[in-house]
């Protein structure tokens, strides 16, 4: 729905069972058993998978209703989002990969298989995604709308204003830790 485009969805929901697929194949491949701790690896690769899949699909979307054909559309697409998906993705993967410091055993394997499903998650998402969206039946979204013009206008003037909405942010979040201590 927040897509507004059922194709997109439907290659979305391609990347998904690709990724998990890749990192349960994965799983049996090396013969890790599963168990509690690590039987939630599925459910966050799914969420990062999606994240990055949405990024792309939403601007080929967006360049699509901006005039631009498909194929430029998942051109520059590709263009805007491999830095920030790969930065994502990479984190994400290191943060991960610490957990292999840890004294449990089950907490090394989840890390280990979650790594292994960002990497098929970015790789999928460069690769296959685009390649689904550019035979999908896509249509360019309407042009947007005055609520996206009103975030726009918001956007702007967060990042001109952003010395200024400094300090009083700082000051909500400092009250906000002290209110709720964890």
């Amino acid at each position: 729905m927040l897509l507004r485009s059922v194709f997109a969805t439907l290659g979305i929901v391609v990347i998904i069972i690709a990724v998990i697929g890749s990192a349960m194949g994965f799983v049996g491949w090396t013969g890790i058993v599963l168990n509690a701790t690590n039987s939630s690896v599925p459910i966050i690769i799914m969420t990062i998978a999606i994240a990055n899949s949405v990024h792309v699909a939403d601007r080929v979307l967006s360049g699509m209703s901006d005039g631009l054909e498909r194929d430029t559309a998942i051109v520059e697409s590709l263009k805007e989002n491999a830095w920030p998906v790969f930065l994502t993705s990479m984190t994400t993967i290191i943060g991960f990969l610490s957990l292999n410091t840890s004294e449990i055993p089950p907490y090394r394997v989840l890390g280990n298989l979650v790594a292994f499903g960002m990497m098929t998650a970015f790789a999928y998402s460069m690769t296959l995604l685009p390649t689904l969206l550019s035979v999908l039946l896509l249509r360019a979204r309407p042009a947007r709308t005055r609520r996206h013009a009103f975030f726009e206008h918001l956007g702007v003037l967060v990042v001109t204003r952003r010395r200024m909405l400094f300090w009083p942010m700082l000051a909500v979040a400092v009250r906000w830790r002290r209110a709720c201590p964890a």
